[in-house]
């Protein structure tokens, strides 16, 4: 087994360096280095995906040539709780009807 093992670990890493001689003679740089914005603070706001995906926008942008823009963060979750609040509203209103033409049948 330790055999089959050592003669596993060569071959693997013959495969390995052909693949890195074929990635020079093609020419693909492996790391380029793009613009990013400054690290910003969330504090306890629990918005985390909000910042992560604005950084991401941002760093699209600066990738496409747009410069260095700065979004914001509570723009995108305030928008976002208030349309959440407005379908919980929604629904409870939707399901308070439904119970009251539901009692409406059933007593009369």
């Amino acid at each position: 087994m330790k055999y089959l093992s050592a003669i596993g670990f060569v071959f693997f890493s013959v495969f390995c360096n052909a693949q890195k001689s074929i990635i020079e003679e093609i020419g693909l740089d492996t790391f380029q280095v793009i613009g990013c914005t400054p690290v910003k603070d969330q504090y306890m706001s629990g918005t985390c995906w909000s910042f992560a995906s604005n950084s991401f926008f941002e760093s699209e942008l600066i990738k496409k040539g747009k410069g260095n823009l700065d979004l914001s963060e509570m723009f995108v979750a305030r928008y976002s709780m208030k349309r959440k609040i407005e379908r919980h509203l929604q629904l409870k209103v939707e399901t308070s009807l439904l119970l009251v033409v539901s009692f409406m049948m059933w007593f009369g």
